[in-house]
């Protein structure tokens, strides 16, 4: 039996933290026990959800312990895993990214053109002060990152010295269910050859007992696809992949740009709803497991892939996890310090990414550009500088205009102006 694992999560208040509780409760068996630290800026909050995360705790009976702070300096401190799952700005940024998006008549969604843009500058300044105190106090902490843009401020905590820190999305572990349902087999039984950058990764490759079982779920696509697989069968049979559902906004760009004006309220303002009405469930002091509503909640899934990567970890089960880590020499089109998104093995206190094909042409150019714009983005960030933002943004070929980039960016450091330094 390992040591007991400590576990600090800023943003603790998350709706998804119950179900993150619950899961590492279900782990310590093989994990030990497993202290977590919550903390929040929401205090209001974070109270809901920990009294709801206590019940959750008092009913099955686990070894893990809950306890409340104040301060990032605390969560981290002491801490063997250190979670960001926060959202600077709340609900109303978001929700002020979208509208941005629909003036402007672009796509846009969570992490895409306006909605990524503003979610990474409200983030990175905050990003700074975390890398900082993690070198100070827990140096040998892993830090994982959840808050989106994940991909870029993954990137952005590695530069800033973080050395143990991965990026976790729920999109591979979405995929990988829905395909096991449609085979009908168990999930664990399947690989997917996933990836690329965070939201921005292909699969062409789908592995069950030895067989490569792809071009037999694409034969039973439909022509307009499906909720899984949301791109007309013509798209998936010409590139030969399937792409990201995110990349919808690039490859069917003008019906995703219709849809958005057409629809009556934003993704955010869909979600704000939803988490309202969670929040009202975790008040019953009778609710004592994850509701079923927190399905609807677009990250769902996220808790079981943090929760499996971290006892990998602990363990070194040599369990398979796709995550955002250095590219080192994986992919030889993208620098070296840039983060990729890869299955990779869990080693124990290790991560090693797995052998996988290189980018299909059709693809590269695509994937290439995009790291440009992360990673001019982290330079701008970093140097307070408007321009360099505005330049990144040029690269970026949902932006890709000065028509739109331009005044974007005057809005958005215009209502962004309480979180974020001065950037000139």
């Amino acid at each position: 039996m390992t040591k007991k694992i400590v576990v600090g999560v800023i943003g603790g208040g998350s709706l998804f933290t119950p179900e993150l509780i619950k899961l590492l409760a279900e782990n310590t068996d093989e994990t030990g026990s497993v202290e977590v630290k919550l903390m929040d800026i929401d205090k209001e909050r974070l109270q809901i959800v920990g009294s709801f995360c206590e019940r959750i705790v008092k009913k099955i009976n686990y070894p893990l312990t809950i306890s409340y702070v104040d301060t990032y300096e605390d969560a981290i401190k002491g801490s063997d895993y250190v979670l960001l799952q926060f959202r600077v700005g709340g609900e109303q940024s978001r929700i002020d990214d979208d509208r941005l998006g629909m003036k402007y008549k672009i796509p846009f969604v969570e992490t895409v053109t306006v909605c990524g843009l503003g979610s990474f500058l409200r983030t990175y300044y905050q990003v700074e002060i975390i890398a900082e105190l993690v070198k100070k106090h827990a140096p040998d902490a892993w830090v994982m990152n959840f808050a989106n843009p994940s991909g870029v401020l993954t990137e952005a905590l590695h530069k800033l010295g973080c050395n143990k820190v991965v990026g976790v999305c729920n999109g591979s572990l979405s995929l990988i269910n829905g395909l096991a349902e449609k085979l009908s087999v168990n999930h664990n039984e399947l690989f997917i050859n996933w990836r690329g950058l965070n939201h921005l990764t292909i699969v062409d490759g789908i592995f069950y007992e030895g067989e490569n079982v792809y071009k037999k779920v694409i034969a039973q696509l439909s022509d307009d696809g499906d909720d899984l697989i949301p791109f007309p069968k013509r798209i998936i049979e010409s590139v030969g992949f399937t792409p990201n559902s995110y990349m919808r906004y690039n490859y069917l760009r003008e019906y995703m740009v219709d849809k958005l004006q057409k629809e009556g309220k934003t993704r955010a303002e869909t979600v704000r709803e939803v988490n309202a009405e969670l929040l009202e469930m975790y008040k019953d002091e009778a609710l004592d497991s994850p509701p079923e509503e927190l399905i609807k909640r677009g990250g769902y899934g996220y808790s079981r892939s943090v929760a499996d990567l971290i006892k990998g970890l602990s363990t070194g089960n040599q369990s398979v996890h796709y995550v955002q880590i250095r590219n080192g020499s994986i992919f030889r089109e993208l620098p070296p310090d840039a983060f990729v998104e890869v299955p990779a093995l869990a080693l124990e206190n290790k991560l090693r990414a797995l052998q996988i094909e290189e980018f299909p042409s059709m693809v590269k150019p695509l994937i290439m550009t995009m790291k440009t714009y992360e990673q001019l983005l982290i330079e701008a960030a970093m140097s307070r500088s408007k321009c360099k933002i505005y330049n990144a943004m040029l690269v970026n070929p949902l932006f890709g205009s000065d028509c739109v980039a331009r005044p974007i960016l005057d809005e958005l450091l215009s209502v962004n102006n309480d979180f974020l330094p001065e950037i000139s």
